[in-house]
């Protein structure tokens, strides 16, 4: 369900409103219900669905306000997390925290690289279905 997740969220603009959100939304809460459902007191339960709603549905809009209002907190937001994700994996694996940094580090530096890297290599195909352009040097000589 994570996965689904990961896969309907919406990756743009806080303010636009798709299905997409609530399918993602909702494959996150059920997630973490499936989770809690295996917990052994209702204590845990709720500690465990309270986060859930804090992480899926206020932090998302939490970020997005801070994107707009102030961009730099939002980068050191996204570093303090980073940095406190693999402070917690090495606490439980050095293994687990070289797969996170090397994974991370891959889609941070080296797919934007390559991506750039690749646009020499792109093809523009043009057909019926681009936009209409108009010549204006051909309306003046009329």
């Amino acid at each position: 369900m994570m996965l689904v997740h990961l896969i309907f969220h919406n990756y743009r603009t806080p303010q636009v409103a798709s299905v997409s959100d609530s399918v993602s939304l909702n494959a996150a809460m059920f997630a973490a219900v499936c989770l809690a459902s295996r917990l052994r007191s209702s204590l845990d339960t709720f500690s465990l669905l309270l986060c859930a709603i804090e992480l899926f549905i206020f932090f998302p809009h939490f970020r997005g306000i801070l994107k707009m209002k102030m961009p730099v907190m939002a980068l050191w937001t996204t570093v303090i997390w980073v940095l406190m994700t693999g402070a917690l994996l090495y606490t439980v694996s050095t293994v687990a925290l070289t797969f996170y940094l090397l994974v991370t580090s891959l889609i941070t530096f080296l797919c934007p690289l390559w991506m750039v890297r690749l646009q020499s290599l792109k093809n523009n195909i043009y057909g019926p279905w681009d936009e209409a352009v108009l010549n204006k040097e051909k309306e003046e000589d009329r």
